[in-house]
């Protein structure tokens, strides 16, 4: 196994990881055994079309097209390794990969922050219809009220005269 493809498969891997899929979920969702991925994840240059549908199964819509550019971007290397190849170094791999895992995570944060600002949009507007209703039931009162103090005096008079 060449570096490059080992830096593919490791960052496949992660991406899988990320996702929280298993295998065989993964399985259905990019048209490929499970051994065959657990194959393409421990090294072996995968197809185009696997790293494609990976990446869409297990990346969230708005880092979708970024991770896919870099993910073929290591399948070039690993098809075609450079002729004098930079190593990158294991800090250099692992900053990389924290900060993927940071911005996944502030991503995933914001996900959850717009998700709880739609709901306090929507309690706010309960509150509003909650305290139309009562205004207009309070409305009601007043106005149905009066009327029943006055029908209560005629029905009285109206006995008492009978």
């Amino acid at each position: 196994m060449n570096t490059h493809a080992g830096l593919l498969a490791e960052f496949l891997r992660l991406r899988v990881d990320e996702s929280g899929k298993t295998l065989a979920v993964l399985s259905k969702e990019v048209v490929y055994s499970t051994s065959q991925i657990s194959t393409y994840l421990s090294g072996r240059i995968p197809p185009r079309v696997f790293v494609v549908r990976l990446i869409a199964a297990t990346v969230p819509p708005l880092l979708r097209e970024r991770r896919e550019v870099e993910a073929l971007g290591l399948l070039r290397d690993a098809e075609h390794p450079p002729r004098n190849p930079a190593k990158p170094t294991a800090p250099a791999q692992a900053s990389a990969i924290a900060l993927a895992q940071v911005q996944a995570e502030q991503i995933q944060v914001y996900e959850r922050l717009t998700r709880a600002l739609e709901q306090e949009g929507e309690l706010r507007q309960a509150a509003e219809n909650s305290t139309r209703v009562v205004a207009t039931a309070a409305g009601a009162f007043l106005t149905i009220g009066p009327a029943a103090v006055l029908l209560r005096a005629w029905r009285r008079r109206h006995h008492a005269g009978a």
